[in-house]
């Protein structure tokens, strides 16, 4: 098929403005493909996510939601017993003592 006049002048104009301006010529190209290849990516569909995964990551998340407020609450009463403990030592540490130099007292005289 033989090309009309308007597209043979079109050709050649073509042609003459890519040899006056190579490197233009190769950006522009580049940038076409680029072009093309993004909107062909994004026209791609999205690769399945493993489901079991997705699952599994969903439960540690609400896992980690429950968590919070037990957490502080366990803190809390570890602060509590250890406090607890502190002054019941502190209360018991005098008669205890009482008592073992009884003891070493009895020990002695049954002894020695």
């Amino acid at each position: 098929m033989l090309y009309s006049d308007t597209e043979s002048v079109r050709t050649s104009r073509a042609k003459q403005v890519l040899r006056a301006n190579p490197t233009g010529a190769i950006l522009t190209a580049v940038g076409i493909g680029l072009a093309i290849g993004l909107i062909i990516r994004a026209a791609q569909p999205k690769a399945p996510t493993n489901r079991v995964q997705a699952i599994l990551e969903d439960i540690e998340e609400r896992l980690n939601e429950l968590k919070a407020p037990v957490a502080r609450k366990a803190a809390a009463l570890a602060d509590e017993g250890v406090s607890l403990l502190h002054s019941a030592s502190k209360r018991v540490e005098k008669p205890l003592h009482r008592f073992a130099g009884d003891i070493r007292k009895h020990w002695h005289d049954l002894v020695g």
